[in-house]
């Protein structure tokens, strides 16, 4: 009991602690302008920490009743005697509502309701995990929820961009989920008519592109919950499906939603756009590894993964950026599918050696190339003291110092390579003591080799540095999580289906 209460107490500190990294972000977005492709946003790593943190949840909450005092024979023995349609609850521990909650629903206030959870990000979790037991007294939960969902669109908006709009539309998923985990058998007739006129509004504003998947998400969600797949084309579904594919319920989804023989036709799909990973995903998920063997799927991710590395690294001109996201991606991504492999058991077909070697690689490149950065820093500060030190006088000029001037003049903004024209000098490689030592050079030279960059390496002048052999990067979008980011408000996500490090989610 001492180690779930420990537990307990971490969970708990999740949402503050989050919310001390969004500032920290916040901080370092400000200096963004100074980085030629920072392009990631804290929806993105909101995401997935929330996605986590879900996960974490759901495995507590199991914890948790597997530690509950198993009833006594002669209850057991009452137990079965009770009506079959009440013994799964016995089964489900449920999270008692704090008073807000239940006057929400009570009163049938679901924008309230909404706006209540929007508001305490610092209780997501904890109210989320008590959503079930305020939803049920509601007088109709379908009808409140429909309220809820006012809002999910708004004029000249930027989609899923839209921090304030993907928060309220994140909120609407959640309520969309523990609604249909209600398993409301009753839906009025009128609420059902409301309920289908929204979903064919929503159907012709979902964004088939797939930039703002959030929508396409909430349509299926909005289907299921309220039963109404009937009433649209399957195929037109299917393409719903693939756009949504990334998230952890979309499995949950496709059984919901009743796409039974035609899961085959949505790998078929994923494959064609070249979603492999989320290929891999529904082909365990639905037992057809028969009809579609995944090691070939595996193998092409890693191969079309290589061109998005090289995309994003010469796109972003070789800076330390570029080559520190197209590095970053690579290795998150070789993880993923090195995790595919161990858990399915196919290392016969796919041994997983080469791949952690290039893991172990490129981490040993990004970990040389930052300390190449930051020694000249330091040099430069600790040669700076002295002078301050000496009040008026001025500093005896020496070789020393004239080449530490040398090279602050070089230095670039912070996480930008050198320009072609003014490479590292070799002082600077003397004072790094790193001349001559190929592991030791900036991560430039080997990025430009392991992706195929046009340019000449950023070396040390007099030093070529040999290009890397080339070893297939793999996509990632982030770590320890192949499928693209999760869906989840802040701790609201149900907990996920698939609860290892790839399947979001």
């Amino acid at each position: 009991m001492a180690t779930l209460k420990i537990i307990s107490a971490a969970l708990k500190l999740v949402d503050v602690k989050k919310e001390n990294l969004k500032k920290a972000f916040e901080d370092l977005q400000s200096h963004s302008s100074s980085l030629s492709s920072f392009n990631l946003t804290w929806s993105d790593l909101d995401s997935y920490f929330t996605s986590l943190q879900s996960s974490l949840q759901h495995d507590f909450n199991l914890l948790q009743s597997q530690s509950q005092p198993q009833p006594q024979p002669q209850s057991q023995q009452l137990l079965q005697i009770e009506p079959q349609s009440q013994s799964p609850k016995s089964s489900v521990i449920v999270n008692s509502a704090r008073p807000e909650l239940k006057s929400f629903c009570e009163n049938m206030d679901g924008l309230g309701l909404r706006k209540y959870m929007i508001e305490r990000p610092k209780v997501r979790n904890s109210i989320r995990v008590e959503l079930p037991d305020a939803l049920r007294g509601a007088a109709d939960a379908a009808a409140m929820v429909l309220d809820a969902m006012e809002g999910f669109y708004v004029a000249n908006s930027k989609g899923d961009k839209d921090f304030e709009l993907c928060t309220v539309r994140r909120c609407c998923v959640v309520l969309l989920e523990e609604l249909q985990g209600l398993k409301v058998e009753i839906i009025r007739a009128e609420v059902k008519v409301r309920a289908m006129k929204l979903a064919a509004e929503w159907k012709g504003k979902v964004s088939v592109g797939g930039e703002n998947p959030l929508e396409a998400l909430a349509f299926l969600h909005l289907l299921a919950a309220y039963g109404l797949a009937d009433g649209f084309d399957v195929e037109e579904l299917l393409e719903f499906a693939v756009i949504a594919a990334k998230f952890r319920q979309a499995t949950e989804l496709c059984r919901v939603l009743g796409f039974g023989d035609k899961i085959s036709d949505l790998i078929i799909k994923l494959i064609s756009k070249g979603k492999q990973l989320l290929a891999v995903k529904f082909i365990f998920e639905f037992d057809l590894a028969d009809k579609f063997q995944p090691v070939p799927l595996l193998k092409e991710h890693v191969k079309e993964s290589k061109k998005l590395a090289q995309k994003v690294f010469k796109g972003g001109k070789n800076s330390f950026q570029s080559q520190n996201e197209a590095a970053t991606k690579e290795v998150c991504a070789l993880k993923s599918v090195v995790k595919v492999i161990e858990d399915h058991k196919l290392e016969s077909e796919y041994p997983t050696e080469k791949l952690m070697k290039r893991i172990e690689t490129l981490e040993k490149l990004k970990a040389d190339r930052k300390r190449a950065v930051t020694a000249p820093v330091s040099m430069i500060q600790q040669q700076s003291k002295p002078q301050e030190m000496s009040g008026t006088k001025r500093p005896r000029i020496t070789a020393n110092s004239t080449v530490l001037a040398s090279q602050q003049s070089q230095l670039q903004p912070a996480g930008l390579l050198p320009e072609p024209h003014a490479p590292y000098s070799s002082s600077l490689a003397g004072l790094y003591g790193l001349a001559g030592s190929i592991s030791a050079v900036p991560y430039a030279g080997s990025s430009a080799g392991l992706y195929d960059s046009a340019r000449a390496p950023l070396g040390i002048p007099g030093n070529v540095v040999p290009t890397q052999p080339h070893v297939n990067p793999s996509e990632s979008h982030l770590p320890s999580s192949y499928f693209d980011r999760p869906i989840a408000y802040g701790g609201y996500g149900l907990p996920p289906q698939y609860h290892l490090p790839y399947y979001p989610q």
